[in-house]
């Protein structure tokens, strides 16, 4: 229940962070997008992913749940990993210096040991 009520806090904190969250990949050019780089997104690149990772595995590991363990690994993550990647392929096309600095200084489901 711990991990669940983190986990969505961390999701919060991530959508109320970046004016330009969206359900959407999309950019958001005329709204003057740029890449989102305070709050959690300060640590990685993608925290409301990371967020909804641990959310699920809170869950799944709360039933004592092996099926539902595996299908957060096999199906949920590559969905996330994907959809990661693609939008890293948006913005790294958009800010090309911008994002690949950022890049290397945030992990992108887990902060990065410095």
């Amino acid at each position: 229940l711990l991990v669940t009520a983190l986990a969505y806090a961390l999701v919060t904190w991530a959508t109320a962070s970046n004016a330009f969250f969206s359900q959407v990949v999309r950019l958001q050019t005329e709204r003057g997008q740029t890449v989102a780089t305070g709050g959690p997104y300060h640590y990685v690149r993608h925290p409301a992913y990371s967020g909804y990772l641990l959310m699920t595995l809170g869950i799944v590991i709360g039933y004592s749940s092996l099926v539902g363990v595996a299908s957060v690994l096999l199906l949920l993550l590559p969905g996330i990993l994907y959809r990661g990647r693609l939008e890293e392929q948006i913005l790294s096309n958009r800010f090309p210096m911008e994002y690949k600095q950022y890049a290397r200084k945030t992990g992108c489901l887990i902060p990065k040991k410095k």
